[in-house]
């Protein structure tokens, strides 16, 4: 009678350290987004108004981040919410269950948000490479190719890849200090500070673009959880995977609330919001490069 061997047992490598954590989280949260969503937060709460969807977006990823974090050092495993499910419900019957339709609707809603990162690349190469913008086919080509790099960048071991997110932390980071910078060489903080007037009182405000800005605000702050994710190759998960979460929420907002308020001083917040179709005007579509723009000319955006 023919023996069969066991399956082995195969342990993952606990190759990210705190700060490998933290800037895997910190890349996730900003990519492209908060770059290409200032336009829609200021066309939901118009200027300074603005800073308070940023401010609760955070409180609300704090709150989040803390379930995270204490799933993350109970159940320090790979998968994230596929394994919790498993965890707390069960192996078998609702946990099981529960854990199929995580992963069913994950096919889908994992692509379109990565596909939205891409996009925003591809639209942004067209500031530096006009061409590209005048075909919506180019574009397409440039987020796929981006995508298709993206996945073999990603085809490492564990230790690599935090390296590689170190590395895009800090040029993520290094961006948005760059844009704070150059907003606030040439800040006015009374055109910071100008309450929209007329009937866009503050109350009036906030009740009608509170709800709007958040869930637009919240999409820039997705990305705190990818830690626990991993957790299975987080050393000291305990930990580790608790303050990689809540140093890349505190960070992430502290940059992000600083640029909101250095672009309000820098430019007009009423010539970048959307306009009543929707369409975003030239400097609403490269908020980034027109703010570099005003400050140090045009070379400068370039690069």
């Amino acid at each position: 009678m023919q023996q069969t061997t066991a399956p082995r047992d195969i342990q993952l490598v606990r190759g990210v350290h705190l700060w490998g954590a933290v800037a895997i989280n910190a890349i996730s949260m900003i990519g492209i987004g908060p770059l290409i969503t200032i336009p829609l937060v200021l066309g939901a709460l118009h200027g300074p108004l603005s800073l308070v969807g940023w401010l609760l977006g955070a409180l609300l990823a704090l709150c989040d981040g803390l379930v995270w974090a204490e799933l993350g050092s109970l159940y320090p495993g790979s998968g994230g919410t596929y394994g919790y499910l498993l965890e707390v419900f069960g192996k078998a019957k609702v946990g099981r269950l529960l854990a199929f339709l995580f992963v069913w609707q994950t096919i889908f809603v994992a692509p379109l948000n990565q596909a939205t990162g891409y996009i925003g690349f591809a639209n942004y190469a067209g500031f530096l490479v006009p061409w590209l913008s005048s075909s919506p086919w180019a574009i397409k080509g440039l987020a796929i190719l981006v995508g298709i790099f993206t996945l073999i960048s990603l085809y490492r071991g564990i230790k690599t890849i935090s390296r590689i997110g170190i590395i895009l932390g800090v040029a993520s980071i290094f961006t948005l200090v760059c844009v704070s910078v150059a907003s606030y060489a040439h800040f006015s903080a009374p055109q910071a500070l100008a309450l929209p007037g007329g009937h866009d009182s503050i109350w009036s405000g906030l009740r009608a673009g509170l709800g709007q800005a958040l869930i637009i605000a919240m999409y820039d702050y997705l990305g705190y959880n990818q830690s626990s994710c991993i957790g299975g190759e987080v050393h000291d998960p305990a930990k580790t995977i608790p303050r990689s979460i809540l140093i890349s929420i505190v960070l992430v907002a502290a940059l992000y609330i600083t640029m909101q308020f250095g672009i309000l001083g820098a430019i007009s917040w009423k010539a970048i919001i959307p306009a009543a179709d929707g369409s975003l005007p030239p400097l609403g579509q490269h908020v980034a490069s027109a703010v570099v723009s005003t400050s140090f000319g045009p070379a400068a955006a370039t690069i």
